[in-house]
């Protein structure tokens, strides 16, 4: 009952997102200010969650992890695209893979309700290290909107690290891995000549 519910969760975010805007965003930003943006975006509801301490931490939480999953959704396919030098649509699977590996969750062949649930619990464990800290009002606002910031930000820098190509390669690979798809080298220049 869980599995099924964060599946189609993560499915939803993924299917409501406008591919395109993404596509024009890094065109026109650059892939850096565009991944500044969401993480602007996802430090919003950080801190609107913390304004009120404990009852706007309790009604805005679930708004606040939405819009940080769909931020970091959003930074993945941009880093994606500008890596590739192009945009193509990805399957869910595909990209759930992508998002896995930037978590640090192993992956394998097929996509699993595990793996899902897995890549469910890191972005929730990450995002709510801090939600504690929420109940206090003011300092809540800055330690939530921080927080969100910076998990937008560690997860861009964590996808730009993938080999995509190796990723493709590692698909025929019955071995649940991270290791093989991880690199250390600077991005594609896509359609604009920007990182």
């Amino acid at each position: 009952m869980l599995h099924d519910y964060l599946s189609d969760a993560l499915h939803k975010i993924y299917s409501h997102i406008e591919h395109d805007s993404i596509k024009a965003g890094v065109d026109a930003k650059g892939l850096d200010k565009f991944i500044t943006e969401c993480a602007s975006l996802a430090a919003v509801t950080g801190a609107v969650t913390g304004l009120g301490g404990a009852f706007t931490a309790v009604v805005g939480l679930p708004v606040d992890v939405l819009n940080t999953v769909t931020q970091q959704f959003r930074v993945t396919l941009a880093v994606i695209y500008a890596r590739r030098g192009r945009y193509e649509a990805l399957s869910f699977e595909d990209f759930m893979k992508i998002v896995a590996i930037s978590l640090g969750v192993e992956v394998g062949v097929i996509l699993t309700r595990q793996m899902l649930v897995n890549v469910a619990t890191a972005i929730l464990t990450k995002m709510t290290i801090s939600t504690a800290a929420r109940v206090v009002p003011l300092f809540a606002s800055v330690i939530g909107g921080s927080v969100n910031f910076l998990f937008i930000k560690g997860m861009a820098e964590a996808v730009k690290r993938i080999n995509l190509d190796a990723l493709d390669e590692a698909e025929v690979s019955e071995e649940p891995s991270t290791e093989a798809v991880i690199v250390e080298d600077e991005p594609r220049r896509g359609a604009t000549g920007q990182k």
